[in-house]
């Protein structure tokens, strides 16, 4: 093939590219729901989003839009990372409440329920703590948390006190080897949910984890964990299920999701979709195209419809993690574009939104 062809074809490519791109980034912004079209006006259960301070303070380029779209749509907010310890008292004895203090004021403010994620991930720890030894470190733990849930008692309705403490050792699933585990010894998470319960009795305190939508092993071991915590009279209510559903991975079908949470569900606690995005593009599609639009629509609507097996009782809600496709940290996860969440960039109302607004308005 001559060598200016090849350019051609190449400049073709690049231009396809781009008009992808700028139908993803540059969409019409006219197109905000009805007020009749609004997700937590219609659900029986509350419909949270995951967010940031910054996103909501005035003067932020787009705080109006973000803040009406939020207002229209959503009853209950979670902060995406400012509850996490590295963000508070990433300094050992400092502690910044500022964008927590934020999203709790907002929350009160706005008549908003407020889900804190999360008071102990291996994840969120700062690095300096994994040099303490065990009983400093048990000690500093407990300062930590009692620092938070001191400030916000009253204010906070709910804690994921413990997140994601299992991880896949080869052969099953097993407790993953932290800092908690290693200097707190395998009763730390019974420990945290005892100690959290003293310092707030009336705050809800939640277990979180991802794969809890499949049965299996990992459901199994999560199950066994709450048995054995309900038993022994720790305060637990309820089970925050990480709903970060990729086409590039195995996913289960409607009828399993609703397997697992019925599983779930039969233990008597609160039942969270605590984190939920949907990326429906398996890296083939170049841009956010139709195609992926109505697939992640038909995901929303198995997820919401499988949720409607909780009983009505021990529905605690859905969260969406994130507000606006550019927001979600799926964007720094995947190499192709992934438009997971319900809004566009713009805040316009995606197929998903009404895939979603259609099974409320069908169950609930």
């Amino acid at each position: 093939m001559p060598a200016s062809k090849k350019l051609w074809i190449g400049l073709i490519l690049i231009l396809i590219i781009m008009i992808g791109g700028i139908q993803f980034f540059l969409q019409d912004s006219n197109n905000f729901p009805s007020d009749d079209d609004s997700l937590c006006q219609d659900a029986p259960f509350p419909i949270g989003v995951a967010t940031q301070s910054w996103y909501l303070k005035e003067g932020h380029e787009d705080s109006d839009i973000y803040r009406t779209t939020l207002f229209h749509s959503f009853n209950s907010i979670s902060p995406e990372f400012e509850f996490k310890q590295y963000a508070i008292n990433g300094e050992r004895d400092v502690f910044d409440f500022n964008g927590s203090d934020y999203l709790v004021n907002f929350a009160q403010e706005n008549n908003l329920r407020m889900h804190a994620h999360t008071l102990i991930w291996d994840e969120s720890l700062p690095e300096w703590m994994n040099d303490l030894n065990p009983t400093d470190f048990t000690n500093y733990t407990k300062k930590w948390v009692k620092n938070v849930v001191t400030r916000y008692k009253g204010n906070i309705t709910s804690y994921d006190v413990v997140n994601e403490a299992f991880y896949w050792n080869g052969t099953g699933f097993s407790f993953e080897p932290t800092s908690y585990l290693e200097k707190m010894g395998p009763d730390y998470i019974a420990d945290m949910f005892r100690y959290t319960h003293s310092l707030d009795p009336d705050a809800l305190l939640f277990y979180s984890d991802y794969g809890l939508r499949f049965t299996g092993q990992k459901l199994d071991v999560v199950k066994a964990l709450i048995k054995n915590l309900l038993d022994d009279g720790v305060p637990i209510h309820g089970i925050g299920i990480h709903m970060h559903y990729t086409n590039t991975e195995d996913a289960p079908d409607l009828a399993e999701m609703q397997a697992a949470l019925t599983e779930l569900a039969d233990l008597g606690l609160l039942i969270h979709i605590s984190e939920m995005d949907v990326v429906a593009n398996d890296g083939s599609h170049l841009w956010y195209d139709n195609v992926l639009k109505e697939e992640q629509q038909r995901i929303v609507e198995d997820i919401v419809t499988a949720y409607f097996s909780v009983p009505e009782d021990q529905q605690y809600g859905i969260t969406l993690w994130g507000l606006r496709d550019g927001d979600s940290w799926q964007n720094d996860r995947m190499s192709f574009p992934v438009g997971p969440l319900l809004f566009d960039n713009n805040c316009n109302p995606k197929p998903a939104y009404y895939g979603f607004l259609e099974v409320l308005k069908e169950y609930g």
